[in-house]
């Protein structure tokens, strides 16, 4: 692993500021849930002093995420691929409308020509989209394929013991298909390393990795929205979508370390009781 110096958190607190403003068109509970899986990306963004200028999102689903992050980074051009256009809320479709630094493309992955993307991006990015993907390992390569030389890429998936998901235990098949059923995902997750390694084969240079979990202290973050019984309601003002993106930030820090030791045992036992966790990883193409 690369040792890179790390940024300042001040940065991180600058692209947050940056992009405050449309977070406060979220509900707050909508947003919680938003910034449980970008906070992890921008903090290795900024942690890495990482300035990306062309970026490609694969899965972009509601655009969240993508807005966000050109916000953060008004000098990059975001680029946002998924086949359809119809979880993307009016609030980011008139800001992709309005700015031209933001581009949503209507695109079916699954049939397109990836030559046309050839090592174009020095930024990729995916997020909780490989388990919806029968085929991952060839999207894998193919969103490889878009990264130029020295660019980054990010993946976040849910995580899992892949040993036990070819299992076929009781459990393992209900939980499968509790999974279809509720999110039309075709896998259970990924292993970290599992993932290190088919990056490293793709040729790229692990910079970090680790988990983060809906689990212990963002999922009390929850539950203290929850518990005010207004949080349906209540639209999360820019100060409030500050305070919980720290909050989240900390949260991720002091639990860092607890669930690689956890999570890592788990992968080496291949033996799992399902927690939503999920992986992350930042990689640079040698």
């Amino acid at each position: 692993m690369q040792k890179i110096k790390r940024n300042n958190i001040e940065v991180f607190k600058k692209c947050i500021e940056q992009s405050s403003n449309h977070m406060s068109c979220f509900f707050t509970e909508t947003l919680v849930r938003l910034l449980l899986s970008y906070v992890p990306m921008l903090d290795y963004i900024t942690k890495y002093n990482i300035q990306p200028r062309k970026a490609g999102s694969f899965g972009s689903g509601s655009c969240s995420h993508e807005v966000f992050l050109s916000q953060a980074f008004p000098n990059m051009q975001m680029f946002c691929f998924d086949k359809s256009s119809k979880y993307i809320p009016k609030y980011n479709w008139n800001y992709i409308l309005e700015n031209n630094n933001i581009e949503f493309v209507d695109v079916d992955l699954d049939h397109y020509e990836w030559s046309n993307l050839q090592s174009k991006f020095d930024y990729t990015f995916s997020i909780q989209t490989l388990e919806h993907i029968e085929d991952y390992q060839s999207a894998l390569v193919n969103l490889s394929s878009c990264v130029m030389p020295g660019g980054y890429i990010y993946v976040d998936t849910p995580h899992y013991s892949e040993k036990d998901e070819q299992e076929s235990s009781d459990y393992l098949v209900n939980e499968r298909k509790r999974q279809w059923d509720k999110h039309k995902h075709y896998h259970l997750g990924f292993s970290r390393k599992r993932m290190i390694d088919r990056l490293g084969n793709l040729g790229f240079e692990i910079i970090d990795s680790g988990y983060y979990s809906y689990h212990e202290g963002d999922t009390e973050l929850l539950k203290i929205i929850r518990s005010s019984g207004i949080y349906a309601k209540v639209k999360a003002e820019p100060l409030l979508a500050i305070f919980i993106s720290y909050l989240l930030q900390n949260i991720l820090s002091k639990y860092e370390v607890k669930y690689r030791n956890i999570f890592d045992t788990i992968d080496e036992a291949m033996n799992q009781n399902r927690v939503a966790s999920a992986i992350r990883i930042l990689a640079r193409k040698i």
